[in-house]
């Protein structure tokens, strides 16, 4: 690329982040190439002077760029760094919503989106993948590649060709071809017919010649097995045979490695530090395949160096994470520290690529921008750069940091329940929030401190009408810290009034707590279903629009319920004649699902 074709990559970049005064300092800058992976930024005679080895470097550059003369030198020392987004758990999207997210992590010195697509793309001649699910088409795909390449980032499709595939095959016409509920049927021509096509159809809008086959938690693929003693063998056989079909369709694959490890040990017996791939694995897979680790728990560079390790001689990505599934918003602190350990776990082990993965899991409540943070720390680890740098980079494009992680505490846990060996970070407020308010599922530690805390909350991130920038997405969270204030005071007043007989505070909750905590239910749904729009399509959100009815209406049956005890008419409610049960640590330390506290019945 010319001088010319950068700074207006940069400029495009700056200019979707709102960055103006970085925007008019890289107007102004004078450009050289560097030979060395980096950057460098210095001034002479009050004209800023910015050397760059690529695009990746030049847009990290521009957001050095200050109001002062401050000399920035920073080498690369990783070629290639990704971001990972879901759009497969109800949230796809929109392409506009992708083009300001992709200048937001050009910036940061990103090179590659791996976009995950389960069923939502259109496979020409399959109606029913992706159907009512906000699928995008192959134009939307090529636009997305476009606005990629715009500036400098690679666009790398990452579908599923064994498990994972439940939104595909719950349809009729695929249901001859699956083994278990999410997995097809290994050696079915017909499965392997149907693989073919989805990857024609994923890789073709797409510059990039590569493609993630995905191929992780395949659990059940051994139920078709032959030999029931050769699991391994078999898993190989299909990525053999999918492999082949890569070849044949001119794309290079990749997969995650974690059936390598669980086939053998199993399931997430992985993360142990003793368990590896077997020699004789390694050497029976494909020698083209890339194998891609996912690891979102661990926080020392250490850890992921000894991982990676375990790979060899194949290459490998080394797949880091932001905690955006199960809650809200991203779990910050923890995801900054284990997302940048994997970067640099990466650098250490002398691999060339390293991405970091936003998941949905659970129904996509979360806001992705929110690991803007977790992102950035991520990305200057590669370049060597210190916190304060990262903290002036966030300054640039709108984020103040300490009130994003601030938005974390959200989920800071309820009570002193000893956590100790739980690697996921805990997901409370989720839990308080969608909990049935009579049919208590357990014990969360909810209480009138935790009430005061989210009041704290909502004042701290409540920011001003007039606010333009990203820190306008803390409304969502500040709705929600009011709900979950008013939740918490529900669960504290309601069983005990009823125990002790206390018709008169009954009656006070039916009345009071309970209309305003409906009022800021709703408000908190407005909040979300804007801000939902504005980046998503809008299929998917019924989803989370049954959520908030649900939870609406139990509030107005435990309204109902009440006012029917209080007055006189029923004698006992129920639901509140049963003793709540105290959770398992390790089950409060998780990140527990919806499906799972919303009742005790379940909610699949």
């Amino acid at each position: 690329m010319t001088h010319e074709q950068v700074r207006a990559a940069v400029g495009r970049a700056l200019e979707l982040v709102g960055s103006d005064a970085r925007a008019r300092r890289w107007a102004s800058a004078e450009l050289t190439v560097q030979v060395e992976p980096g950057f460098a930024v210095d001034h002479a005679a009050g004209t800023a002077r910015v050397s760059y080895h690529g695009l990746a470097d030049a847009m990290r550059a521009a957001l050095a760029l200050q109001d002062r003369s401050i000399a920035i030198r920073a080498r690369r020392a990783l070629p290639t760094l990704g971001v990972m987004i879901d759009c497969s758990r109800n949230a796809v999207m929109r392409v506009e919503t992708l083009e300001r997210y992709l200048a937001h992590v050009a910036l940061l010195g990103y090179t590659t989106l791996y976009l995950y697509l389960e069923d939502t793309y259109e496979v020409p001649g399959q109606p029913y993948i992706g159907h009512g699910r906000g699928r995008y088409s192959q134009h939307e795909l090529r636009r997305i590649d476009d606005v990629a390449h715009g500036f400098g980032i690679e666009v790398v499709p990452v579908i599923q060709t064994l498990g994972h595939l439940r939104q595909i095959l719950k349809w009729p016409p695929f249901h001859g071809i699956r083994v278990a509920p999410e997995v097809v049927r290994i050696g079915d021509p017909v499965a392997l017919g149907l693989i073919r096509e989805m990857i024609a159809a994923a890789t073709a809008p797409l510059r990039s010649s590569r493609v993630h086959l995905g191929l992780d938690e395949a659990f059940g693929f051994w139920e078709a097995a032959p030999d029931p003693r050769d699991h391994v063998g078999f898993f190989l056989q299909h990525v053999h045979e999918v492999v082949a079909i890569c070849r044949e369709l001119g794309v290079r694959p990749m997969m995650w490695s974690d059936m390598l490890f669980d086939v053998e040990h199993g399931a997430k017996d992985y993360y142990r530090l003793e368990r590896t791939i077997a020699d004789g694995t390694l050497a029976a897979l494909p020698q083209d395949m890339t194998l891609v680790y996912w690891d979102y728990f661990h926080h020392t560079e250490d850890y992921y160096e000894i991982k990676l390790a375990q790979h060899r001689p194949l290459p490998t990505v080394m797949a880091g994470g932001c905690a955006s599934w199960g809650r809200l918003w991203a779990r910050l602190p923890e995801s900054i520290t284990n997302a940048t350990a994997s970067v640099g776990g990466a650098i250490a082990a002398g691999a060339t690529e390293a991405m970091i993965t936003m998941w949905g899991n659970d129904g996509n409540e979360c806001d992705y921008f929110s690991c803007l943070p977790a992102l950035a720390h991520a990305a200057d680890r590669a370049y060597g750069l210190d916190a304060a740098a990262t903290d002036a980079a966030l300054a640039a494009v709108g984020i103040d940091q300490a009130l994003w992680l601030t938005a974390s505490q959200l989920d800071d846990p309820f009570d002193d329940t000893d956590r100790t060996g739980a690697i996921e970070p805990p997901n409370p407020s989720k839990w308080l929030l969608w909990l049935d308010p009579l049919i208590s599922f357990g014990e969360i530690g909810a209480s009138e401190e935790v009430a005061q805390r989210m009041v704290r909350l909502a004042g701290q991130l409540t920011v001003p009408e007039t606010s333009t920038g990203l820190d306008r997405r803390l409304d969502v969270m500040a709705r929600a810290s009011e709900a979950l204030a008013l939740k918490a005071r529900l669960h504290v007043a309601l069983r005990p009034a009823y125990l002790a007989g206390d018709r008169l505070a009954g009656k006070r909750t039916a009345t009071e707590l309970l209309p305003e905590l409906e009022d800021a239910v709703a408000a908190l749904e407005e909040a979300h279903r804007t801000r939902w729009v504005a980046d998503n399509k809008i299929v998917g959100w019924e989803v989370l629009e049954r959520r908030y009815a649900g939870l609406r209406s139990r509030l107005a049956t435990t309204r109902r319920a009440l006012g029917e005890w209080s007055e006189g008419r029923v004698d006992a409610i129920e639901e509140l004649e049963v003793e709540p049960l105290r959770v398992a640590p390790d089950t409060v330390s998780a990140t527990v699902p919806w499906t799972v506290f919303a009742t005790p019945a379940g909610m699949a």
